[in-house]
């Protein structure tokens, strides 16, 4: 039974305690210790390799490298077909829009020139005639193979208002139309004598007229052409075809009707099977660099990670259960606590036995299981858009960036290629506190930025150009352009330019040469930490300073009993109040590392409340 001592309320054993904890647990113990070392050392100690620990090395080695290719791999076929749409909707523009230039193709900054519009009656509607004028005779006069099938065709959707200035019939208020029909009644056909090809004449007065609408385009909101086309095209290189269905449509927008009416083009191109466009007896260009043997390596070796990572975290779940469960029996003979309300270690050391990187990994393997059987298995169906590649490439990137991280986890067999991550670990809870008051700062700055800059500036123009502006400055970049794009001839009142330079002066000062330090300071605390944290042996490292300092004084031959001596008399005066705050501080900060011996008139160190101490400790083992 367990004896309480008259004085200090410490915990004692007598050694007949002792052989029945050992007898009633030693076989639990060497199982469960076992687990436990199997979990919480999972790899290498120093140098020292274990089988398992190199097979699971190799095994992420071997998956990383196939998913690395696969990924550089589906790359290439992934921008070769964006190349293709790119320049495709490049060749449309110039063939169907009146007036492009190569120079509106480029994305300069800040902007060489002003919006693509047009402003006069009999500008808007040549530009809608000749947009559907190449559109009909794209066959005949476009360099690309441009066809129209059946199903292809151009319609019209128009938005405008009516209103008393306009038409008689309303007496008040706006009222908003909108109508959408096929190009047909506008459109005359005439033969080439010479090739025998139909030319298409297109005007669009005709169509407003059958429609019975006067003036639309003084009233025009938007006027949107939308039509279909079907393309193929061929590569140098291998003797494939791309076959292509292109969605696009022309808009004319004026949407607060100011009289500047924009023009933007927009295609989407989806990839067909040739033989939906009658083209029979030709291979279809799906990936060329993309492998079936190395997507299939590569799925085999991730099945296989994620297998083995599954059953890491079931196994570790079990060990913390069974752990749990010894804990509640022998927690109080093992540990022999100081009070009797501890009668369990603290949650975080259950948490210590789930590995965190096998989640990772296993996320990771998911991501790139679910990229991986797609790209490379279920490529062959007849359509998909870049937006599809897009999507699945991400998922695919992502588990190609979490596999190289969690190669990390193998560095621990020497603590100088694992200090970069030990750093980052370390400093995270002071990072995320740090970051989270930056934040409110940030949204300060970028609300205020935004209202009152944004219709001067047109790095501020929007909510998000607005806060990436600010995120390019705490970098120090940015700043002159942001000061001179304010356009200070369109400035209303000119303490907006004086408050733009105080402004970005103000942000720069806060966030550039404040915040950008301390957490650079942040870093370097834990880097010195963590430096110094290596420079002790593995067991120094579990030591809290105070009972690094006890330890010392008792291993010191000529304080040691001096020193047992004055513990004793401090743990033992619990019979008469404290003097001071300090003592009754001391007493109780010595009773976390300290209990009275039952054999001597001295004391001893408590055991600490760790998991590791379980493990290496053998003194209750038969």
């Amino acid at each position: 039974m367990d004896q309480q001592h008259p004085l200090t309320n410490i915990t004692q054993f007598d050694d007949a305690t002792d052989v029945q904890y050992r007898k009633s647990g030693s076989s639990l113990q060497r199982l469960l210790r076992l687990s436990l070392q199997k979990t919480l050392n999972v790899g290498c100690h120093g140098f020292s390799f274990h089988v398992p620990f190199l097979v699971l090395f190799a095994l992420q080695v071997i998956k990383v490298s196939l998913l690395t290719t696969e990924m550089i791999h589906f790359g290439k076929d992934r921008g070769n077909f964006k190349e293709i749409i790119g320049k495709g909707e490049l060749a449309l523009k110039h063939l169907l829009i009146k007036g492009w230039d190569a120079s509106w193709e480029t994305s300069p900054y800040p902007p060489a020139h002003g919006d693509f519009a047009v402003y006069t009656v009999d500008d808007l509607l040549g530009r809608v005639s000749h947009a559907v004028n190449r559109y009909y005779n794209a066959h005949t006069e476009a360099i690309g193979y441009f066809i129209r099938l059946r199903n292809d065709q151009m319609k019209v959707q128009l938005k405008y208002f009516d209103f008393p200035g306009f038409n008689k019939r309303f007496t008040s208020g706006v009222h908003i139309r909108e109508t959408c029909f096929e190009i047909g009644k506008g459109l005359n056909k005439t033969s080439d004598n010479k090739t025998g090809d139909v030319i298409y004449g297109f005007d669009i007065s005709k169509e407003f007229d059958y429609l019975n609408i006067s003036k639309p385009v003084k009233r025009l909101l938007s006027l949107t052409l939308n039509f279909t086309l079907h393309s193929v095209r061929v590569h140098v290189t291998d003797q494939k075809a791309r076959c292509l269905k292109i969605s696009g449509n022309i808009v004319f927008e004026d949407l607060d009707n100011n009289g500047q009416v924009g023009i933007e083009f927009k295609t989407l191109t989806l990839r067909i099977k040739c033989s939906e466009m009658g083209i029979q007896n030709i291979d279809d260009w799906v990936l060329v660099n993309v492998s079936e043997k190395i997507g299939a390596a590569l799925l085999v070796f991730t099945c296989l990670s994620l297998l083995l990572s599954a059953l890491s975290v079931i196994f570790d779940v079990y060990v913390c259960w069974k752990t749990k469960v010894f804990m509640g029996k022998y927690y109080t003979r093992f540990y022999q606590p100081v009070s009797p309300e501890e009668t369990d270690l603290p949650p975080s050391e259950y948490l210590h036995i789930i590995k965190l990187w096998d989640i990772w990994a296993i996320l990771g393997d998911i991501f790139s299981l679910y990229g991986t059987v797609w790209i490379v298995f279920k490529i062959m169906e007849s359509d998909w858009v870049i937006g599809m590649l897009d999507f699945y490439t991400m998922w695919l990137g992502l588990g190609c960036l979490v596999s190289w991280i969690c190669l990390l986890r193998f560095f621990k067999f020497q603590e100088k290629f694992y200090l970069l991550f030990s750093t980052i670990y370390h400093s995270f809870g002071d990072l995320v506190a740090f970051l989270f008051c930056v934040s409110v700062l940030f949204m300060g700055f970028w609300i205020c930025g935004y209202v009152v800059l944004g219709p001067y500036n047109v790095k501020f123009q929007t909510p998000s150009a607005a806060m990436e502006t600010l995120a390019a400055m705490v970098t120090g970049d940015e700043i002159f352009l942001t000061l001179v794009s304010v356009e200070t001839q369109r400035v209303g009142n000119i303490i907006i330019l004086w408050f733009s330079r105080v402004y970005v002066l103000f942000y720069v000062v806060m966030f550039t040469v404040i915040i950008i330090n301390l957490i650079v300071a942040i870093f370097n605390s834990s880097y010195e930490a963590i430096t110094e944290l290596y420079k002790k042996t593995p067991d120094e490292r579990k030591i809290r300073p105070l009972e690094s300092a006890i330890r010392g004084l008792l291993r010191t031959n000529d304080v040691r009993e001096s020193f047992r001596q004055s513990i004793h008399e401090i743990l033992t005066a619990s019979n008469r109040p404290p003097t001071s705050s300090i003592e009754d501080s001391l007493r109780k900060e010595l009773q976390k590392h300290l209990r009275i011996s039952s054999k001597t008139e001295g004391v001893e160190l408590i055991k600490p409340r760790t998991i590791e101490s379980f493990v290496n400790d053998r003194s209750f083992s038969e």
